[in-house]
């Protein structure tokens, strides 16, 4: 499928930001991590550097030991429910998990993928950029942008009703579709609310990710979404366990690839880190590091 050429990037406050992933990647961009190649539609030059910086933030960020939700999210692709909600306490590593599921989703080649992070930390949260940016990444899965452009795409209201429109629509054939939706918590003034419903026997997976609150856990959140119980599949993401963590250790590289080796280390940071990935960076930026101890 060629890749059709964005809007200009005054088209909507903030241009179209998306991530678009296929498996023609000679006619995408190559953002490097890590360990993570991310291929990003070309798209303007200002949503290229929001994007870049994103996925740099969390190819970098800490990151290991989730091999086995890694592979759980690769069987959500063929589970019959539609929706994925994965819910969790701040720390967990969600926008790292599914950033690192969409890389590798890109080596099977197999579905089409519309990316749409929302975060505060990117100001990437208002809820025209968001609204937009969704419209716009269906319009192009539908080959429908030249007629986009003539929609009314003025107002939230109006983006919603496209949205609804085209998430309503048959995929094309031979199209399979993964729309992963990242940071439902962190919209500010707005909320996501019932348009991510799809109708039944639809080709569209949907995947989203919100932070557990005191007010709102899982429940919560898919009845805010309007999933139905029977059709939406509940993605926890527990801490890490003692095997885990090892494994977490050896991703970092030395000095702490030697000590994921030592058990009192491992006994140790287990303690101390309660299973919270995000412990490993107190540890790197603290001066124990020249110790490598937690």
């Amino acid at each position: 499928m060629s890749t059709p050429s964005p809007s200009p990037a005054n088209s909507a406050p903030g241009g179209e930001r998306s991530i678009q992933i296929k498996g023609n990647v000679t006619q995408s961009t190559l953002i490097t991590g890590d360990n993570v190649q991310i291929f990003q539609r070309s798209l303007p030059e200002p949503v290229r550097t929001v994007f870049e910086d994103f996925i740099t933030y969390y190819t970098d960020d800490v990151f290991g030991g989730r091999e086995a939700e890694l592979n759980a999210l690769d069987a959500v692709l063929h589970d019959p429910n539609p929706y994925t909600l994965l819910v969790a306490p701040t720390g967990r590593g969600k926008s790292a998990l599914l950033v690192r599921w969409v890389a590798r989703l890109l080596q099977q080649g197999d579905w089409r993928v519309i990316f749409v992070p929302i975060s505060i930390r990117f100001q990437t949260n208002k809820e025209q950029l968001v609204l937009h940016t969704l419209a716009y990444s269906l319009a192009d899965l539908h080959d429908d942008l030249a007629q986009f452009q003539q929609y009314d795409r003025s107002s939230p209201d109006a983006l919603r009703a496209l949205i609804k429109d085209y998430l309503r629509r048959p995929l094309p054939d031979g199209v399979r579709c993964l729309l992963v939706i990242d940071g439902l918590d962190e919209t500010v003034g707005w909320e996501v609310r019932t348009l991510l419903v799809i109708p039944a026997n639809s080709r569209l997976k949907v995947v989203a990710s919100a932070r557990q609150r005191a007010d709102r856990g899982y429940d919560a959140w898919r009845e805010h979404l309007g999933w139905h119980v029977h059709r939406c599949r509940h993605f926890p993401l527990a801490t890490l366990n003692r095997a885990a963590l090892t494994d977490l250790l050896r991703a970092q590289g030395e000095p702490f690839a030697t000590r994921a080796a030592d058990p009192a280390f491992i006994t140790q940071f287990e303690r101390v880190s309660e299973g919270d990935p995000l412990e490993l960076q107190s540890v790197d930026q603290s001066p124990a590091r020249r110790h490598t101890d937690p």
